[in-house]
């Protein structure tokens, strides 16, 4: 499976340029706010724990540049109370009532985070529903929960699918094409250049029997994600079905075939194939 290589390209791919500064805005704001508590006459006493606050929120920052700690509940309530502490500690040593006004401009934030927080926990759960009933083979609940978790503030997974792509493929498990489609253009606009919706695209144009079209479709999928197996697979059956035995067969020879037989029986197929193209090939050049 393939993600963005850390938090800070899942945040610009999700959010774009505009969500990438404003993340390393905050982040900025906080790093100061600490750096403040390590003044020994405006903050006595504060330097060892000020110290220790900012050595994990600098190891929490590393950790993001090569993995995803926030997934963790624990990692975002440490980092959360992290910033509590820093926040309270300078405004407990400021003019009595002096910035109670910085309060009232908190309420909008606040009230937006738990809006945002419950149309993320809502697609959340709905994605791995949707996922769970696909298993299943549940596929008019895997369309169903994908519909219930759709939402106009969070459209890509942990994994950079959108929603529309689970929506897709239970529409395709029913042969309903035109809204398989439907769904796949709209998870194009959001996620432009994942295989794995492309690969999507290419699965209904295999079953309408669209094999060159389904060709384009895979090798653009294998420019993004090179050797995704599935699209490979389906990029060797859609050469097989255009009689492009040996495009075919330099696929599957780089696939591990041994557990699956049906690949097996078309590797197989294709060999024959092959050996009596040869063999019609030598019979007429001999006559």
């Amino acid at each position: 499976m393939v993600r963005p290589h850390h938090m800070y390209l899942h945040i610009a791919g999700e959010t774009g340029l505009p969500g990438i500064l404003l993340f390393y805005a905050l982040g900025f704001v906080l790093f100061i706010a600490g750096f403040r508590l390590l003044s020994p006459t405006k903050y006595p006493g504060a330097l060892l724990p000020a110290s220790l606050l900012l050595a994990g929120l600098l190891a929490l920052a590393l950790d993001m540049s090569f993995s995803f700690p926030l997934e963790r509940m624990e990692h975002a309530v440490l980092l959360t109370l992290m910033c509590g502490i820093i926040f309270s500690t300078l405004e407990g040593k400021g003019a009595p009532g002096s910035r109670k006004w910085y309060f009232a401009l908190a309420i909008p934030f606040l009230v937006f985070c738990l809006i945002l927080g419950k149309e993320k926990w809502k697609f959340d759960y709905y994605v791995q529903k949707s996922i769970d009933y696909e298993f299943r083979g549940n596929h008019e609940a895997t369309v169903e929960s994908a519909l219930s978790g759709m939402s106009k503030w969070i459209k890509l997974d942990p994994v950079c699918d959108p929603m529309e792509l689970h929506t897709a493929r239970g529409y395709l498990k029913m042969n309903q094409f035109d809204k398989a489609e439907e769904e796949l253009d709209k998870a194009l606009e959001y996620s432009p250049y994942l295989h794995r919706i492309h690969n999507t695209i290419a699965v209904a144009q295999i079953r309408q029997e669209q094999y060159q079209e389904a060709i384009s479709t895979l090798k653009k999928s294998l420019r993004y994600c090179p050797g995704y197996n599935p699209s490979m697979i389906n990029l060797a059956y859609s050469y097989y079905r255009v009689d492009s035995f040996e495009a075919s067969k330099q696929l599957l020879e780089k696939i591990d075939l041994s557990r699956d037989t049906n690949l097996l029986l078309l590797y197989a197929d294709i060999e024959k194939r092959l050996e009596m193209i040869n063999a019609q090939k030598q019979n007429n050049g001999g006559k």
